[in-house]
């Protein structure tokens, strides 16, 4: 009972906006500590095979020194995202570092927001 009634809670509490916050912390706080399955549960379902196939090999070669959200821009209502983050990578080999931008697509559906693109 205790868990659903969290579970209600987490999900009418906060705003798209406060909501969207908490999963791209999450999600990419993952990235950065290696945690490819947490990571992977932001994910829309159809995409979280090739997802983590990409991330499993892109972290065999490099890690995630840190993340800064560069912009989100909220649409259609609340219900979908587009987000630039930047990515400080370093090559594990040679520790030299470079930043890497990428542009992701979220989507709210039923509270939960996941990444779809």
């Amino acid at each position: 009972v205790f868990t659903l009634l969290a579970l209600v809670w987490s999900n009418s509490c906060f705003s798209p906006k406060e909501d969207l916050s908490l999963a791209l912390k999450k999600h990419y706080s993952s990235l950065q500590w290696g945690d490819i399955d947490g990571a992977a549960y932001s994910v829309a379902p159809e995409l979280a095979d090739a997802f983590y196939q990409e991330w499993t090999k892109a972290l065999t070669a490099r890690q995630i020194a840190g993340y800064k959200l560069l912009r989100v821009l909220l649409a259609d209502e609340g219900k979908k995202a587009v987000v630039q983050v930047e990515f400080m990578l370093y090559a594990q080999n040679t520790m030299i570092a470079k930043k890497e931008i990428q542009s992701h697509i979220w989507e709210r559906k039923n509270n939960i927001w996941k990444r779809t693109q």
